[in-house]
């Protein structure tokens, strides 16, 4: 039993990148250099910060109406996620409930880990082994992971095309906003061969020959557009939270104005992804865009704020279940033992 979980759990340090577990100095690294940048910000925008936890306090009861939000678009998540095991092993047995509690639960642990979006692909790679192997469930997760990045930079690419007529950009941003805008569009275009090399990370031939059968199969092609269309609609919902909870803080964002910020918010993630939770790069974004159309800072800071309150719901929630099904799990193998004593002469 010893040696069963040992190699389960060598299984699950495997998926996290080699980068991250060799050269653990670098992340120390950037998480300093993050913190700095943003205490800097918060800093420069201290007057702001005040006036925009007065301003979040007014949302009132309307916060509820974000939970709800968030189930909806993590039900297309999910489904997106189910397309490509249901079309893996070509069965319609995978569970949707537990597929939607399980990303949950990997999203609160992504909360509380150095590196986001690592740890809890990882838990739904392992919870997920069950429909086949931890070497197809791993596969399925990558797979499903760069589908949904590459629908939220599509969302970013207009976003950031939108910018440019939008916002009052200086030279320097013009630069980088155009340098990410090439940037985003080779992930989009290129984002079959990216997501073998991100595989080959994990140094399984058998994982390559799996994933190269995965993608260069037309028939599970439809499953892959099947789940890039339900990622796409997951996102636009995500979205319009930034609309709801602007809504409910007296701001009317129109779609141009939405577009641009959500952009910036995907940048901010993509340049935040070592810190934990991503703290301080929602907020820092949300003042960024909202200066740069016209808005106050304030207003910005405020709406991430009540987002930030959200996502800190949710990892709560998160959390519960995932020590909820761990104790629950182990509850049941001690059964399973106590059972299999039972039965000896």
């Amino acid at each position: 039993m010893k040696a069963a979980s040992s190699n389960s759990s060598k299984s699950i340090i495997m998926i996290i990148p080699d980068f991250f577990r060799k050269y653990g100095y670098i992340r120390k690294i950037l998480r300093v250099f993050f913190l700095a940048v943003l205490c800097l910000v918060i800093w420069q925008f201290r007057k702001e910060v005040i006036s925009a936890l007065k301003l979040s306090m007014s949302i009132g009861w309307g916060f509820l109406l974000l939970p709800v939000l968030f189930l909806v678009w993590n039900t297309f998540a999910t489904k997106g996620w189910q397309a490509l095991l249901n079309k893996q092993y070509n069965s319609k047995c995978v569970s949707f409930w537990n597929l939607f509690l399980l990303r949950i639960q990997s999203q609160a642990i992504n909360q509380v880990l150095p590196v986001s979006g690592v740890g809890g692909e990882a838990l739904r790679a392992f919870k997920t082994r069950v429909y086949g192997s931890l070497k197809n469930s791993t596969m399925i997760v990558a797979a499903d992971k760069t589908i949904d990045v590459v629908a939220d930079f599509v969302l970013a690419i207009a976003g950031i095309l939108i910018a440019f007529s939008l916002a009052e950009l200086t030279t320097g941003m013009v630069i980088l906003l155009g340098a990410m805008l090439i940037l985003l569009t080779g992930v989009i275009v290129f984002w079959k061969t990216i997501l073998k090399n991100v595989i080959t990370i994990i140094k399984s031939v058998h994982h390559k020959e799996i994933l190269n059968e995965f993608l260069n199969d037309k028939v599970r092609n439809a499953a892959i557009r099947k789940s890039f269309a339900y990622h796409l609609i997951e996102h636009v919902i995500m979205m319009m939270e930034i609309y709801v909870v602007a809504k409910f803080t007296g701001i009317d964002l129109g779609i141009q104005q939405l577009l641009f910020c959500n952009a910036v918010g995907t940048l901010f993630n993509v340049l935040f992804i070592a810190v934990p939770a991503r703290a301080g790069a929602f907020e820092c974004s949300m003042a960024f865009a909202f200066s740069q159309i016209g808005l106050a800072a304030s207003a910005g800071i405020s709406v991430a704020l009540i987002r930030r309150a959200r996502q800190i719901l949710v990892c709560f929630t998160g959390l519960v279940l995932f020590f909820y099904e761990n104790k629950r799990t182990g509850i049941n193998e001690q059964c399973e033992k106590l059972s299999a004593v039972a039965e000896l002469p």
